[in-house]
């Protein structure tokens, strides 16, 4: 996004903010609800922010706070953001309070665990880092530079947050996902004060938005409980219903005509069978998110896995296929760990590699493998749905469904593999069924699809054209409920899904 670009949203922002009327009053007795207004690479991430706050405000009549994070965090220099970002919501004052996140530096007691503010921040930071780098915000080259400076800046963004906390008591707080000092130290603070959190992301390009009230946008913890709730139902038209959507979805995938992956994939006429199937995810995504796992790096998870499957199976055939959107994005981490399998193939020839470049479909190399193991991507669900079990190292929501299995330390992770490889089994009926729900709860649920998300082009363009918050639009309102009241937004899309297609009968 450029500049001029970030300044056409904080304008059309102000404009829009003159345009709604003024608010009905508070409910009474509520706790408010604090709203981060933070700098993102001079995106619309604080106005949209905002937008999401004002339905909450407007629709559940929750008192909310408005903060803007005036402390800069190091790389890039967001002095000209804050101070664009402040200036466009003076508009907010009709609907709650504004504060700077300076002004709360003061208002935090002596009681705030300074070693815990550390902890939270220096995590965060390292989260980060990764992050940064993957992505080529950072060179390598300045790491050290960026340490520095990040590490004092993050504890103290985390410690005016704490007095945030304290000074205003909020019932919940509303963080963007984005840079580290906001969306895991802070997230992290809050959750620890027993303080229930909300944060989002959006598919580049597309108009999705994903929420969730865990401390990380994008993994999706919600879908689980959705997932199990209609499989305890039942319900033979819901189930049916469930696995056409997902099967849809995946065939759009499969063949690059979905909006996520336009890529032209080709299904071989021959395929080959692999032993294993390793299908890696987007590693400096899987950072930002902090998502657990046994393995520090993709790297060291192919390496070691295949190193050890070697000694006990030499002539395994095994597969590596490469997240084809890395492609797009030239990740460090993605191209380092397929260096890595490329040095192994030097002395192994059992072992082949399908790298982002390659068109070749990955669910034809899933269905032709006796194991796939996952990096905890949608191609996991995926595999489930081809009848193909999985294995994750990772810790994601359907981790420890019927079709995949998740242990819990690297001797078993590789025990388990071998015992996979040693005697291939097909899923069950109703494990296959499990990875349709899932599928279709991830992709149809969670994935909200609403007609303004914080993609700079969608936002710019629909803060210009529009004088009232949209709550014609039936996602946006979910949203704003989730938001509000601590809803499973999951449920809500999910129940909405059920009323058109019954509709539509």
């Amino acid at each position: 996004m450029t500049t001029n670009d970030f300044i056409l949203c904080a304008t059309g922002f102000s404009r829009f903010l003159d345009n709604l009327p003024d608010p009905p009053a508070v409910g009474g007795g509520e706790a408010p609800m604090l709203v981060v207004l933070n700098s993102w690479y001079e995106t619309p991430v604080p106005f949209y922010s905002a937008l999401l706050a004002l339905g909450v405000r407007v629709a559940a009549r929750r008192p909310v706070v408005f903060i803007i994070n005036d402390l800069p965090y190091p790389y890039p220099d967001v002095t000209d953001s804050i101070r664009l970002i402040a200036e466009h919501s003076i508009g907010l004052a009709r609907f709650g309070s504004i504060r700077l996140l300076s002004d709360y530096v003061a208002k935090a007691s002596s009681a705030v665990n300074s070693e815990e503010i550390k902890r939270l921040a220096d995590q965060a930071v390292l989260f980060d880092l990764k992050h940064r780098i993957g992505f080529d915000i950072l060179h390598p080259s300045r790491e050290a530079a960026f340490l520095r400076d990040a590490f004092p800046a993050c504890e103290a963004t985390v410690y005016a947050f704490a007095g945030a906390l304290e000074a205003e008591r909020p019932g919940s707080v509303l963080v963007p996902g984005g840079v580290a000092n906001t969306m895991h130290g802070l997230m992290a603070l809050a959750r620890s004060r027993g303080i229930r959190t909300a944060t989002y992301d959006s598919g580049a390009g597309t108009p999705r938005v994903y929420v969730s009230g865990h401390d990380v946008a994008c993994q999706g913890w919600e879908v689980q409980g959705v997932v199990e709730a209609i499989l305890r139902r039942a319900d033979s038209e819901e189930l049916a219903f469930c696995r056409r959507m997902a099967r849809e979805h995946a065939d759009r995938v499969a063949t690059g005509t979905d909006d996520m992956l336009r890529f032209p994939f080709v299904v071989p006429q021959e395929q080959s069978r692999f032993d294993a199937l390793f299908v890696t995810s987007m590693e400096q995504d899987s950072s930002l998110l902090s998502i657990p796992g046994l393995f520090d790096s993709q790297e060291e998870w192919l390496t070691q896995t295949i190193a050890a499957l070697r000694i006990s199976h030499p002539q395994a055939r095994v597969a590596v296929r490469q997240h084809p959107d890395e492609r797009r994005l030239n990740s460090r981490y993605g191209e380092r760990a397929v260096a890595a399998v490329r040095r192994m193939m030097e002395t192994d020839s059992l072992i082949t590699l399908f790298d982002a470049r390659d068109n070749i479909q990955t669910r034809s190399l899933m269905a032709s493998a006796s194991v796939v193991l996952s990096a905890g991507s949608t191609a996991g669900m995926e595999a489930g749905m081809l009848g193909q079990p999985v294995i994750s190292h990772v810790r994601v929501n359907y981790s420890r469904s019927g079709f995949c299995r998740s242990p819990q330390n690297r001797q078993a992770f590789f025990d388990l593999v071998r015992e996979h490889v040693s005697a291939p089994i097909s899923l069950p009926d109703a494990a296959v069924s499990e990875a349709e729900v899932y599928y279709y709860v991830k992709n149809h649920c969670w994935r909200v699809e609403t007609p303004v998300t914080p993609d700079p082009p969608i936002f710019r363009d629909w803060i210009a054209a529009n004088t009232a918050l949209p709550f014609d639009d039936e996602p946006y309102v979910h949203i704003v409920q989730a938001i509000a009241h601590g809803e499973n937004l999951c449920s809500l899309r999910h129940a909405a899904n059920l009323r058109c297609f019954v509709g539509s009968l």
